[in-house]
């Protein structure tokens, strides 16, 4: 807190002990932005102000949900979100940067070109995983 303009952290640790204590920090006047996607709703349990993350950029509504029914108070409809897009993360974070970049080709958008080592998925593993996504209620969102 010794930095001017500086009033908070993005703390990407799945340890919430930690995080409490970083919460302390200058008796308690600190913003901490969760960073683990996997874990916002704990985050936020935590005292987390608010999040930042790669997967909700592609899940912004269920993001979304999860935080502002936490902040409702609604617990159980924050929880069936985190649910919803930890199973996205499974199937997409789970694999490489090539599989987030092919997903990203499916929303016609172009992301580049992957490097070694990863290598882009063959297109028969791309359809298996929009089906999966799809399995989910995921791909509504992506593309609306």
């Amino acid at each position: 807190m010794k930095i001017d303009n500086v009033a908070g952290i993005k703390l990407t640790i799945p340890n919430y002990y930690v995080f409490e204590k970083m919460k302390l920090v200058n008796n308690g006047n600190i913003n901490i932005l969760n960073g683990p996607d996997e874990c916002m709703l704990a985050g936020l349990v935590m005292g987390a102000d608010g999040a930042i993350g790669t997967t909700y950029n592609l899940m912004p509504k269920t993001a979304c949900a999860i935080y502002d029914n936490f902040k409702a108070g609604n617990i159980k409809a924050a929880q069936e979100n985190q649910h919803r897009l930890n199973r996205f993360i499974d199937t997409i974070v789970g694999n490489n940067l090539a599989v987030w970049k092919s997903i990203l080709t499916v929303l016609e958008i172009d992301p580049g070109h992957t490097v070694a080592p990863a290598s882009m998925p063959t297109d028969e593993k791309v359809k298996e995983l929009v089906k999966k996504l799809e399995s989910f209620g995921c791909t509504e969102e992506m593309v609306g």
